[in-house]
Protein backbone atom coordinates (compact mmCIF):
# COMPACT_ATOMS: atom_id res chain seq x y z
CA UNK A 1 0.00 0.00 0.00
CA UNK A 2 2.74 2.26 0.87
CA UNK A 3 4.42 1.38 -2.58
CA UNK A 4 1.26 2.84 -4.47
CA UNK A 5 1.00 5.97 -2.51
CA UNK A 6 4.34 7.13 -3.02
CA UNK A 7 3.80 6.70 -7.02
CA UNK A 8 0.41 8.35 -6.51
CA UNK A 9 1.25 10.86 -4.62
CA UNK A 10 4.81 11.66 -6.55
CA UNK A 11 2.23 11.69 -9.36
CA UNK A 12 0.40 14.49 -7.83
CA UNK A 13 3.49 16.72 -7.33
CA UNK A 14 4.10 16.27 -11.40
CA UNK A 15 0.23 17.31 -12.01
CA UNK A 16 1.27 20.59 -10.11
CA UNK A 17 4.81 21.00 -11.82
CA UNK A 18 3.21 22.37 -15.13
CA UNK A 19 3.04 26.34 -13.47
CA UNK A 20 3.25 29.87 -15.12
CA UNK A 21 6.95 30.99 -15.01
CA UNK A 22 6.26 33.15 -11.87
CA UNK A 23 6.10 29.99 -9.52
CA UNK A 24 9.71 29.57 -11.12
CA UNK A 25 11.24 32.66 -10.81
CA UNK A 26 13.97 33.24 -8.21
CA UNK A 27 14.46 36.27 -6.52
CA UNK A 28 17.46 38.75 -7.28
CA UNK A 29 17.62 39.70 -4.18
CA UNK A 30 18.16 35.97 -2.64
CA UNK A 31 21.38 35.90 -1.04
CA UNK A 32 23.44 32.96 -2.01
CA UNK A 33 24.05 30.31 1.10
CA UNK A 34 27.63 28.59 2.16
CA UNK A 35 28.83 25.44 0.67
CA UNK A 36 28.45 23.87 3.88
CA UNK A 37 25.06 25.23 4.38
CA UNK A 38 23.85 24.22 0.51
CA UNK A 39 25.32 20.80 2.08
CA UNK A 40 23.54 20.74 5.49
CA UNK A 41 20.32 21.74 3.47
CA UNK A 42 20.44 19.25 0.84
CA UNK A 43 21.04 16.56 3.33
CA UNK A 44 17.60 17.67 5.39
CA UNK A 45 15.93 17.08 2.11
CA UNK A 46 16.98 14.35 1.10
CA UNK A 47 16.14 12.70 4.74
CA UNK A 48 12.52 13.79 4.50
CA UNK A 49 12.02 13.00 0.91
CA UNK A 50 13.14 9.58 1.93
CA UNK A 51 10.92 9.42 4.67
CA UNK A 52 7.77 10.47 2.35
CA UNK A 53 7.51 13.69 4.41
CA UNK A 54 8.82 15.76 1.42
CA UNK A 55 10.16 19.34 1.15
CA UNK A 56 9.21 20.25 -2.10
CA UNK A 57 11.99 19.98 -4.77
CA UNK A 58 15.65 19.28 -3.82
CA UNK A 59 17.17 22.60 -3.83
CA UNK A 60 20.00 23.18 -1.18
CA UNK A 61 17.63 25.48 0.79
CA UNK A 62 16.24 25.89 4.52
CA UNK A 63 13.20 26.92 2.56
CA UNK A 64 9.29 26.96 4.09
CA UNK A 65 8.56 23.34 2.43
CA UNK A 66 11.84 21.88 3.81
CA UNK A 67 10.86 24.01 7.59
CA UNK A 68 7.35 22.70 7.17
CA UNK A 69 7.99 19.27 6.26
CA UNK A 70 10.68 18.51 9.34
CA UNK A 71 8.24 20.17 11.78
CA UNK A 72 5.67 17.56 10.04
CA UNK A 73 8.04 14.72 10.46
CA UNK A 74 8.44 15.62 14.52
CA UNK A 75 5.15 15.74 14.90
CA UNK A 76 4.26 12.53 13.36
CA UNK A 77 6.49 10.69 16.00
CA UNK A 78 5.07 12.43 19.36
CA UNK A 79 7.60 15.15 19.28
CA UNK A 80 7.31 19.10 19.96
CA UNK A 81 8.18 20.96 16.60
CA UNK A 82 10.87 23.62 16.07
CA UNK A 83 9.43 27.15 16.74
CA UNK A 84 9.17 28.85 13.71
CA UNK A 85 11.73 31.48 12.65
CA UNK A 86 10.75 35.35 13.87
CA UNK A 87 9.48 37.97 11.38
CA UNK A 88 12.81 38.97 9.25
CA UNK A 89 15.25 36.19 10.28
CA UNK A 90 17.75 35.00 7.68
CA UNK A 91 16.15 32.57 5.22
CA UNK A 92 19.38 30.52 5.52
CA UNK A 93 19.43 29.71 9.06
CA UNK A 94 19.59 25.84 9.60
CA UNK A 95 16.27 24.61 12.06
CA UNK A 96 16.99 22.18 14.63
CA UNK A 97 17.72 18.75 13.27
CA UNK A 98 18.77 17.08 16.12
CA UNK A 99 17.77 13.40 16.84
CA UNK A 100 17.53 12.72 13.19
CA UNK A 101 19.03 9.62 11.60
CA UNK A 102 20.85 11.20 8.84
CA UNK A 103 23.21 7.94 8.14
CA UNK A 104 20.02 6.57 7.02
CA UNK A 105 19.97 8.44 4.06
CA UNK A 106 23.96 8.55 3.75
CA UNK A 107 25.78 9.28 1.23
CA UNK A 108 23.74 12.72 0.10
CA UNK A 109 24.12 12.22 -3.43
CA UNK A 110 24.75 9.43 -5.86
CA UNK A 111 26.31 9.16 -9.25
CA UNK A 112 23.69 8.17 -12.14
CA UNK A 113 24.42 6.65 -15.13
CA UNK A 114 22.09 8.53 -17.70
CA UNK A 115 19.85 6.06 -19.71
CA UNK A 116 18.16 6.03 -23.12
CA UNK A 117 15.06 5.42 -21.18
CA UNK A 118 15.56 8.88 -19.78
CA UNK A 119 15.59 10.86 -23.13
CA UNK A 120 13.01 9.50 -24.40
CA UNK A 121 9.94 11.44 -23.10
CA UNK A 122 11.77 15.09 -24.23
CA UNK A 123 10.91 16.95 -26.97
CA UNK A 124 9.69 20.40 -28.07
CA UNK A 125 6.64 22.13 -26.05
CA UNK A 126 4.99 24.76 -27.58
CA UNK A 127 4.38 27.67 -24.79
CA UNK A 128 0.43 28.18 -26.81
CA UNK A 129 -2.47 25.64 -25.69
CA UNK A 130 -3.65 25.31 -29.56
CA UNK A 131 0.02 24.09 -30.57
CA UNK A 132 -0.09 21.79 -27.47
CA UNK A 133 -3.24 20.45 -28.78
CA UNK A 134 -1.61 19.36 -31.92
CA UNK A 135 0.72 17.06 -30.20
CA UNK A 136 0.24 13.17 -29.36
CA UNK A 137 2.35 13.65 -26.43
CA UNK A 138 3.39 16.44 -24.00
CA UNK A 139 7.17 15.72 -23.28
CA UNK A 140 9.38 17.34 -20.73
CA UNK A 141 11.20 20.13 -22.06
CA UNK A 142 15.18 18.71 -22.27
CA UNK A 143 17.00 16.21 -20.34
CA UNK A 144 17.95 18.51 -17.37
CA UNK A 145 13.77 18.66 -17.60
CA UNK A 146 13.27 15.19 -17.16
CA UNK A 147 16.18 14.07 -14.98
CA UNK A 148 15.39 17.23 -12.01
CA UNK A 149 11.90 15.55 -11.69
CA UNK A 150 13.12 12.45 -11.99
CA UNK A 151 15.12 12.78 -8.99
CA UNK A 152 12.56 15.57 -7.15
CA UNK A 153 15.04 18.32 -7.56
CA UNK A 154 15.23 21.40 -8.79
CA UNK A 155 16.56 21.77 -12.39
CA UNK A 156 18.91 24.81 -11.40
CA UNK A 157 20.21 23.10 -8.43
CA UNK A 158 20.53 19.91 -10.61
CA UNK A 159 22.96 22.16 -12.94
CA UNK A 160 24.47 23.43 -9.86
CA UNK A 161 25.75 19.80 -8.97
CA UNK A 162 26.91 19.33 -12.51
CA UNK A 163 27.93 22.71 -13.76
CA UNK A 164 27.98 22.88 -17.73
CA UNK A 165 27.33 19.55 -18.43
CA UNK A 166 23.16 19.49 -18.08
CA UNK A 167 22.85 21.39 -21.79
CA UNK A 168 24.44 18.25 -23.61
CA UNK A 169 23.61 15.53 -21.74
CA UNK A 170 23.79 12.17 -23.27
CA UNK A 171 22.95 8.92 -22.88
CA UNK A 172 25.95 7.01 -20.97
CA UNK A 173 26.99 9.91 -19.06
CA UNK A 174 27.37 9.85 -15.50
CA UNK A 175 26.01 12.89 -13.13
CA UNK A 176 25.94 13.29 -9.37
CA UNK A 177 21.80 13.82 -8.21
CA UNK A 178 20.31 13.35 -4.49
CA UNK A 179 20.13 10.10 -3.29
CA UNK A 180 16.09 9.53 -3.59
CA UNK A 181 13.70 6.67 -4.65
CA UNK A 182 13.85 8.17 -8.57
CA UNK A 183 10.53 8.45 -10.37
CA UNK A 184 10.66 6.47 -13.67
CA UNK A 185 8.02 7.42 -16.06
CA UNK A 186 7.82 4.10 -17.30
CA UNK A 187 7.10 2.65 -14.18
CA UNK A 188 3.27 4.28 -14.48
CA UNK A 189 2.19 2.08 -16.61
CA UNK A 190 2.51 -1.02 -13.55
CA UNK A 191 0.74 1.10 -10.54
CA UNK A 192 -2.41 -0.75 -8.94
CA UNK A 193 -5.13 0.56 -8.80
CA UNK A 194 -5.90 2.15 -12.24
CA UNK A 195 -7.00 2.09 -15.47
CA UNK A 196 -4.94 2.08 -18.86
CA UNK A 197 -4.53 5.17 -21.30
CA UNK A 198 -8.27 6.13 -22.47
CA UNK A 199 -9.68 8.68 -24.56
CA UNK A 200 -11.74 10.35 -22.16
CA UNK A 201 -10.31 13.68 -20.97
CA UNK A 202 -9.90 12.73 -16.98
CA UNK A 203 -11.90 15.56 -15.56
CA UNK A 204 -14.74 14.87 -17.90
CA UNK A 205 -15.52 11.76 -15.80
CA UNK A 206 -19.07 11.16 -15.37
CA UNK A 207 -20.37 11.53 -11.36
CA UNK A 208 -20.15 7.87 -10.06
CA UNK A 209 -20.98 8.32 -6.17
CA UNK A 210 -20.06 5.00 -4.50
CA UNK A 211 -16.83 3.16 -4.11
CA UNK A 212 -14.41 2.26 -6.48
CA UNK A 213 -14.68 -1.60 -7.45
CA UNK A 214 -11.82 -3.53 -6.57
CA UNK A 215 -9.07 -4.99 -9.25
CA UNK A 216 -9.10 -8.71 -9.30
CA UNK A 217 -7.46 -10.10 -6.58
CA UNK A 218 -7.74 -6.99 -4.20
CA UNK A 219 -9.34 -6.75 -1.05
CA UNK A 220 -12.48 -4.15 -1.25
CA UNK A 221 -11.28 -2.59 1.94
CA UNK A 222 -7.25 -3.43 1.29
CA UNK A 223 -7.17 0.61 1.62
CA UNK A 224 -10.15 1.31 3.82
CA UNK A 225 -7.87 2.62 6.96
CA UNK A 226 -6.34 5.05 4.60
CA UNK A 227 -7.29 8.48 4.22
CA UNK A 228 -6.07 11.54 2.78
CA UNK A 229 -6.79 15.21 3.69
CA UNK A 230 -5.71 18.63 1.68
CA UNK A 231 -5.30 21.85 3.74
CA UNK A 232 -6.07 24.83 1.46
CA UNK A 233 -4.51 27.19 4.10
CA UNK A 234 -1.19 25.52 3.40
CA UNK A 235 -1.37 23.39 0.73
CA UNK A 236 -0.23 20.63 2.06
CA UNK A 237 -1.62 16.78 1.53
CA UNK A 238 -1.35 14.38 4.62
CA UNK A 239 -1.65 10.72 4.35
CA UNK A 240 -2.11 8.97 7.48
CA UNK A 241 -3.04 5.32 8.26
CA UNK A 242 -5.77 5.25 10.65
CA UNK A 243 -4.35 8.05 13.10
CA UNK A 244 -0.92 7.67 12.49
CA UNK A 245 0.09 10.39 9.87
CA UNK A 246 2.93 8.33 7.38
CA UNK A 247 2.75 11.07 4.49
CA UNK A 248 2.65 14.37 3.42
CA UNK A 249 3.31 16.39 0.72
CA UNK A 250 3.07 19.72 -0.72
CA UNK A 251 0.65 20.47 -3.28
CA UNK A 252 -0.81 22.85 -5.59
CA UNK A 253 -4.52 22.10 -5.84
CA UNK A 254 -7.19 24.29 -8.11
CA UNK A 255 -6.69 27.56 -9.57
CA UNK A 256 -7.72 31.36 -8.52
CA UNK A 257 -10.46 31.25 -11.15
CA UNK A 258 -11.97 27.64 -10.50
CA UNK A 259 -14.38 27.33 -7.78
CA UNK A 260 -13.63 23.78 -6.42
CA UNK A 261 -16.21 22.03 -3.66
CA UNK A 262 -15.04 21.71 -0.41
CA UNK A 263 -15.88 18.85 1.70
CA UNK A 264 -15.22 15.05 1.77
CA UNK A 265 -14.58 12.57 -1.60
CA UNK A 266 -14.49 9.12 -2.45
CA UNK A 267 -11.98 7.83 -4.86
CA UNK A 268 -13.23 6.29 -7.67
CA UNK A 269 -10.66 5.87 -10.28
CA UNK A 270 -7.32 6.50 -11.21
CA UNK A 271 -6.60 7.14 -14.77
CA UNK A 272 -2.92 6.66 -16.00
CA UNK A 273 -1.43 9.02 -18.81
CA UNK A 274 -5.10 11.14 -18.97
CA UNK A 275 -5.90 13.23 -21.32
CA UNK A 276 -6.91 16.74 -19.96
CA UNK A 277 -10.08 19.04 -21.70
CA UNK A 278 -8.15 22.45 -21.68
CA UNK A 279 -11.44 24.67 -21.52
CA UNK A 280 -10.70 28.44 -21.03
CA UNK A 281 -14.57 29.20 -20.04
CA UNK A 282 -14.70 26.38 -17.21
CA UNK A 283 -11.16 27.56 -15.94
CA UNK A 284 -11.22 31.25 -15.96
CA UNK A 285 -15.70 31.22 -14.87
CA UNK A 286 -16.57 27.47 -14.10
CA UNK A 287 -18.91 27.40 -17.27
CA UNK A 288 -18.36 24.61 -19.73
CA UNK A 289 -17.92 26.00 -23.77
CA UNK A 290 -17.57 24.66 -26.76
CA UNK A 291 -14.23 26.19 -27.89
CA UNK A 292 -12.10 23.80 -25.73
CA UNK A 293 -8.48 21.55 -26.51
CA UNK A 294 -8.04 18.29 -26.06
CA UNK A 295 -4.64 17.81 -24.91
CA UNK A 296 -3.14 14.45 -24.95
CA UNK A 297 -0.72 12.38 -22.34
CA UNK A 298 2.32 12.91 -21.07
CA UNK A 299 4.55 14.66 -18.60
CA UNK A 300 3.93 17.97 -19.02
CA UNK A 301 -0.20 17.39 -19.00
CA UNK A 302 -1.68 19.94 -16.91
CA UNK A 303 -2.81 17.39 -15.01
CA UNK A 304 0.20 14.62 -14.98
CA UNK A 305 0.78 11.24 -15.14
CA UNK A 306 -2.19 10.01 -13.06
CA UNK A 307 -5.33 11.36 -12.33
CA UNK A 308 -6.90 10.36 -9.41
CA UNK A 309 -10.77 11.14 -9.98
CA UNK A 310 -13.20 11.35 -6.85
CA UNK A 311 -16.97 11.13 -7.27
CA UNK A 312 -17.77 13.86 -8.75
CA UNK A 313 -17.01 15.44 -11.89
CA UNK A 314 -13.89 16.77 -13.16
CA UNK A 315 -12.51 17.57 -9.59
CA UNK A 316 -9.45 15.44 -7.95
CA UNK A 317 -7.97 17.58 -5.19
CA UNK A 318 -10.35 20.67 -4.30
CA UNK A 319 -8.69 23.95 -3.82
CA UNK A 320 -8.34 27.46 -2.40
CA UNK A 321 -11.08 30.24 -3.13
CA UNK A 322 -9.96 32.85 -1.65
CA UNK A 323 -7.89 34.77 -4.88
CA UNK A 324 -11.39 34.58 -6.60
CA UNK A 325 -13.73 36.01 -3.17
CA UNK A 326 -10.79 38.76 -3.02
CA UNK A 327 -11.35 39.52 -6.72
CA UNK A 328 -14.89 40.34 -6.37
CA UNK A 329 -14.12 42.07 -3.31
CA UNK A 330 -12.18 44.75 -5.42
CA UNK A 331 -13.93 44.84 -8.08
CA UNK A 332 -16.97 45.30 -5.74
CA UNK A 333 -15.25 48.79 -4.20
CA UNK A 334 -14.05 50.03 -7.22
CA UNK A 335 -17.07 50.24 -9.13
CA UNK A 336 -18.42 51.66 -5.56
CA UNK A 337 -14.91 54.68 -5.96
CA UNK A 338 -15.52 54.74 -9.96
CA UNK A 339 -12.38 53.26 -10.20
CA UNK A 340 -10.77 51.39 -12.78
CA UNK A 341 -12.81 47.33 -12.24
CA UNK A 342 -10.68 45.62 -14.26
CA UNK A 343 -7.72 46.61 -12.54
CA UNK A 344 -8.55 46.44 -9.07
CA UNK A 345 -10.33 42.70 -9.88
CA UNK A 346 -6.79 41.60 -11.49
CA UNK A 347 -5.13 42.69 -8.12
CA UNK A 348 -7.45 40.37 -6.30
CA UNK A 349 -7.17 37.41 -8.47
CA UNK A 350 -3.07 37.95 -8.76
CA UNK A 351 -2.20 38.98 -5.18
CA UNK A 352 -1.52 35.56 -4.48
CA UNK A 353 -0.54 33.75 -7.48
CA UNK A 354 3.08 32.71 -6.02
CA UNK A 355 1.56 31.68 -2.09
CA UNK A 356 1.28 28.12 -3.13
CA UNK A 357 4.64 27.21 -3.87
CA UNK A 358 6.47 30.27 -1.87
CA UNK A 359 4.48 30.80 0.83
CA UNK A 360 7.18 32.59 2.54
CA UNK A 361 6.03 31.43 6.65
CA UNK A 362 9.33 33.34 7.44
CA UNK A 363 8.23 36.77 6.25
CA UNK A 364 11.36 36.88 4.74
CA UNK A 365 11.43 40.96 3.52
CA UNK A 366 13.18 40.29 0.02
CA UNK A 367 12.47 36.75 -0.92
CA UNK A 368 9.23 33.97 -1.39
CA UNK A 369 5.81 35.52 -1.66
CA UNK A 370 4.56 38.05 -2.95
CA UNK A 371 8.29 39.01 -4.34
CA UNK A 372 8.25 35.95 -7.25
CA UNK A 373 4.95 36.87 -8.06
CA UNK A 374 5.48 40.44 -8.70
CA UNK A 375 8.95 39.81 -10.58
CA UNK A 376 6.86 38.00 -12.91
CA UNK A 377 3.97 39.97 -13.75
CA UNK A 378 7.22 43.10 -14.20
CA UNK A 379 8.93 40.53 -16.86
CA UNK A 380 5.87 40.11 -18.73
CA UNK A 381 4.85 44.32 -18.94
CA UNK A 382 2.20 44.61 -15.49
CA UNK A 383 1.74 47.92 -14.57
CA UNK A 384 3.88 48.98 -11.63
CA UNK A 385 0.93 50.47 -9.96
CA UNK A 386 -0.52 46.54 -9.90
CA UNK A 387 2.68 45.69 -8.65
CA UNK A 388 3.10 47.99 -6.00
CA UNK A 389 -0.53 47.41 -4.71
CA UNK A 390 0.47 43.81 -4.76
CA UNK A 391 3.59 43.99 -2.62
CA UNK A 392 1.94 46.57 -0.58
CA UNK A 393 -0.40 43.72 0.83
CA UNK A 394 2.26 42.06 2.95
CA UNK A 395 3.36 44.01 5.62
CA UNK A 396 6.67 42.49 6.09
CA UNK A 397 7.52 43.63 2.35
CA UNK A 398 7.89 47.70 4.02
CA UNK A 399 5.87 49.13 1.04
CA UNK A 400 3.17 51.59 2.17
CA UNK A 401 -0.16 51.55 1.34
CA UNK A 402 -0.56 54.98 -0.26
CA UNK A 403 -3.36 54.79 -2.77
CA UNK A 404 -7.03 53.37 -2.64
CA UNK A 405 -5.87 50.30 -4.33
CA UNK A 406 -3.36 49.37 -2.37
CA UNK A 407 -5.57 50.17 1.23
CA UNK A 408 -8.76 48.56 -0.53
CA UNK A 409 -6.33 45.16 -1.00
CA UNK A 410 -5.11 45.30 2.34
CA UNK A 411 -8.83 46.00 4.19
CA UNK A 412 -10.23 42.92 1.82
CA UNK A 413 -7.66 40.20 1.52
CA UNK A 414 -8.17 38.76 5.23
CA UNK A 415 -11.88 40.02 5.34
CA UNK A 416 -13.12 38.04 2.41
CA UNK A 417 -11.91 34.44 3.16
CA UNK A 418 -13.45 35.00 6.80
CA UNK A 419 -16.46 35.77 5.49
CA UNK A 420 -16.67 32.33 2.96
CA UNK A 421 -15.67 30.67 5.82
CA UNK A 422 -18.74 32.03 7.83
CA UNK A 423 -20.99 31.25 4.79
CA UNK A 424 -19.54 27.72 5.01
CA UNK A 425 -20.81 27.12 8.35
CA UNK A 426 -24.40 28.35 8.48
CA UNK A 427 -26.80 25.49 8.27
CA UNK A 428 -27.62 26.44 4.71
CA UNK A 429 -23.93 27.22 3.60
CA UNK A 430 -25.39 29.82 1.88
CA UNK A 431 -23.84 33.71 1.53
CA UNK A 432 -27.10 35.25 1.41
CA UNK A 433 -27.37 34.23 5.16
CA UNK A 434 -24.46 36.20 6.60
CA UNK A 435 -24.88 39.57 7.78
CA UNK A 436 -22.84 41.94 9.51
CA UNK A 437 -23.80 40.64 12.68
CA UNK A 438 -22.42 37.29 12.03
CA UNK A 439 -19.22 38.13 10.72
CA UNK A 440 -18.59 39.85 14.33
CA UNK A 441 -19.90 37.07 16.39
CA UNK A 442 -17.70 35.08 14.44
CA UNK A 443 -14.44 37.31 14.49
CA UNK A 444 -14.69 37.06 18.44
CA UNK A 445 -14.40 33.60 18.25
CA UNK A 446 -10.74 32.87 18.42
CA UNK A 447 -11.12 29.31 17.43
CA UNK A 448 -12.96 29.84 14.49
CA UNK A 449 -10.92 30.48 11.03
CA UNK A 450 -7.94 31.07 13.53
CA UNK A 451 -5.57 31.35 10.48
CA UNK A 452 -7.37 35.00 9.79
CA UNK A 453 -5.71 37.80 11.20
CA UNK A 454 -8.55 39.71 12.95
CA UNK A 455 -6.03 42.93 13.86
CA UNK A 456 -5.68 42.88 9.92
CA UNK A 457 -9.37 43.26 9.62
CA UNK A 458 -9.76 46.02 11.40
CA UNK A 459 -6.86 47.43 10.77
CA UNK A 460 -7.72 47.36 7.06
CA UNK A 461 -10.51 49.02 7.94
CA UNK A 462 -9.02 52.23 9.76
CA UNK A 463 -6.47 52.57 6.51
CA UNK A 464 -9.30 53.07 4.42
CA UNK A 465 -11.16 55.29 6.63
CA UNK A 466 -14.40 53.90 6.73
CA UNK A 467 -16.17 51.60 9.51
CA UNK A 468 -15.84 48.22 10.07
CA UNK A 469 -19.36 47.48 10.03
CA UNK A 470 -19.49 49.35 6.58
CA UNK A 471 -16.67 47.12 5.34
CA UNK A 472 -18.07 43.82 6.10
CA UNK A 473 -21.36 44.99 4.85
CA UNK A 474 -19.72 45.58 1.40
CA UNK A 475 -17.57 42.49 1.28
CA UNK A 476 -20.53 40.29 2.31
CA UNK A 477 -22.58 42.24 -0.63
CA UNK A 478 -19.80 41.43 -3.50
CA UNK A 479 -19.91 38.02 -2.30
CA UNK A 480 -23.47 37.42 -2.83
CA UNK A 481 -23.08 38.85 -6.14
CA UNK A 482 -20.92 35.95 -7.10
CA UNK A 483 -22.39 33.01 -4.79
CA UNK A 484 -22.82 30.43 -7.65
CA UNK A 485 -19.17 30.77 -8.97
CA UNK A 486 -17.68 31.10 -5.32
CA UNK A 487 -19.97 28.01 -4.45
CA UNK A 488 -21.92 29.83 -1.80
CA UNK A 489 -25.22 29.33 -2.87
CA UNK A 490 -25.65 26.85 -0.46
CA UNK A 491 -29.00 24.59 -0.14
CA UNK A 492 -32.50 25.48 0.65
CA UNK A 493 -34.76 23.62 3.05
Amino acid sequence: MKVVLRFAFVAILISSAVLPAAGKKRSSHSPSPSKADVEAATRLQVFLDRANFSPGKIDGRYNDLTRRALALYRGSRGEEPQIPPQRNTKANVAPDVSGLDFASGEPVLVPYTVSEADLQSIGPLPSKVAEQARLKFLPYHDAADALAEKFHCDVHFLEQLNPSRMKTIKAGDEIMVPNVEPFDLASVKNIKPGSEISSQAANEMEDQPGPQTPNPGESADASGNVAVTVDTKTNILEVREGEKLVATYPVTVGTAHTASPIGEWKVRGIAKMPTFRWDKEMLRHGNRSGDFYLLRPGPRNPVGVMWIALDKKGIGIHGTKHCYAVADSMKHFAQLRDENADLWEAVGLLHDMDYERHPNLERNPTEGHPFVGVAWLRDHGWSEELCRAILSHADYANVSRETALEKTLYAVDELSSFVVAVALVRPTKSIQDVDVRAVKKKMKDKAFARAVNREDIVHGAEQLGMPLDTVIAEVITALQSDAERLGLVGTTH
